[in-house]
């Protein structure tokens, strides 16, 4: 509850124009999932949108309380999260879907390094390196009751979506824990 007090107050602020923006649409770590996927407003479960100006107010604010935390926030321009209810007659569609979206980001040079298809579940992952550094993450996972689509744009690392991950309770990121 505190972080969403913090939140909101922060948002006051972003709304007054104190923190520099930058659009995230023209990076090359964004993804449109909107233009790909039928995004039915009946079906959303969770629908999370973070953009500057409001992650820079974000890391300025815990910088005292979590430094790294601080760090991360201040080279991510757009976190976005969709989690949507998933039935028997979607998922057919949501998988082909995916696959198209699958051809299209690797003829962008994304790359893919993680796949899993076992039953009725699909899930990809993708990273965009810009430059030798990762500038963007997306990860599109469907199986028979939800659908869950993320994309990351800023500086990562994966140590970095794992920090995400637990502090924003993004699903489907778990699994990118490093073991000891």
């Amino acid at each position: 509850m505190k972080r969403l007090s913090i939140i909101a107050l922060l948002l006051i602020f972003a709304l007054g124009g104190q923190a520099q923006t930058t659009d995230a649409k023209k990076l090359v770590g964004y993804v449109d999932l909107g233009k790909y996927f039928d995004i039915d407003p009946k079906a959303v479960k969770t629908e999370v949108e973070i953009s500057n100006p409001l992650l820079s107010l974000v890391a300025k604010a815990s910088e005292g309380e979590d430094e790294k935390l601080s760090q991360l926030l201040n080279q991510l321009q757009l976190i976005k999260v969709y989690t949507l209810a998933t039935d028997e007659k979607r998922l057919e569609s949501i998988q082909e879907k995916i696959e198209r979206l699958d051809t299209k980001l690797k003829s962008e040079k994304w790359d893919r390094f993680l796949r899993v298809r076992e039953g009725e579940e699909l899930t990809n992952g993708y990273l965009r390196l810009d430059g030798g550094k990762i500038s963007g993450f997306t990860l599109l996972s469907v199986d028979g009751r939800e659908t869950v689509l993320i994309n990351i744009v800023g500086n990562l690392d994966l140590e970095s979506l794992n920090r995400l991950s637990k502090t924003f309770d993004l699903p489907k990121l778990d699994s990118l824990e490093q073991k000891p």
